[in-house]
């Protein structure tokens, strides 16, 4: 197993897992981390973008394996590295699935639960990281697509904040975002993208969550 798994979960999609764990995969090798992607997502949205990045042969490399979620030890097995960012399915069709969320959970250094700030969403998210929280597993919260001046979006920090904890940055709704990640790029590697200042307090974040040793801040 890797020193570090990071998990990035969520009961439904369009919330921004992949482009989540794109991001902080990036980040990893960019601070000179051995890190490896793992795509539990049966719709493969990392393993796309990997292979579309590896065709432009971008820098830094990153390599994504495929897997499934109740085989995710094998999965992690296939790609040693010090850091896995694993992405994972937005539901969860059988026990058996719901068991190894459980379980990874538990194993993980870091569980991240993107969340859109709208009521019906918030609520399913809310009580997913809950249940995560209560199996043992470190989850934070991470406010995704968020548009400033939203009243909205208070009230959907507070009704997060009262089953985990939120992430101290904010991603805000940017279409450079959806445009690196359709074309195997990643804002955080551009200072010209917006979102990219987020993604990398966000990755500043994990550091030092994880108590990351790394060769230089994203």
């Amino acid at each position: 197993m890797p020193t570090h798994m990071i998990v990035v979960a969520g009961p439904k999609g369009g919330t921004g897992k992949s482009t989540t764990a794109s991001n902080l995969l990036v980040a990893a090798r960019m601070a000179g981390v051995d890190a490896v992607g793992v795509d539990l997502d049966p719709q493969g949205s990392l393993m796309t973008w990997s292979q579309d990045r590896a065709g432009l042969a971008v820098q830094p490399a990153v390599t994504v394996v495929p897997g499934q979620l109740p085989d995710w030890r094998d999965a992690v097995a296939t790609a040693p590295s010090r850091v896995a960012v694993l992405d994972l399915p937005p539901g969860l069709g059988t026990q058996a699935d719901a068991e190894a969320l459980h379980e990874l959970a538990r194993a993980a250094r870091l569980v991240v639960v993107p969340a859109l700030p709208e009521g019906p969403s918030v609520r399913k998210l809310a009580d997913v990281g809950a249940a995560l929280k209560r199996t043992g597993g470190d989850v934070v919260f991470l406010m995704n697509k968020v548009i400033a001046g939203r009243t909205i979006t208070e009230d959907a920090r507070a009704y997060l904040a009262a089953s985990a904890e939120l992430a101290p940055v904010e991603i805000p709704m940017r279409d450079s975002i959806h445009r690196a990640m359709d074309s195997g790029l990643s804002v955080v590697e551009n200072t010209d993208f917006g979102g990219c200042t987020q993604y990398r307090e966000l990755w500043r974040f994990v550091v030092a969550r994880l108590r990351l040793d790394t060769a230089e801040a994203a």
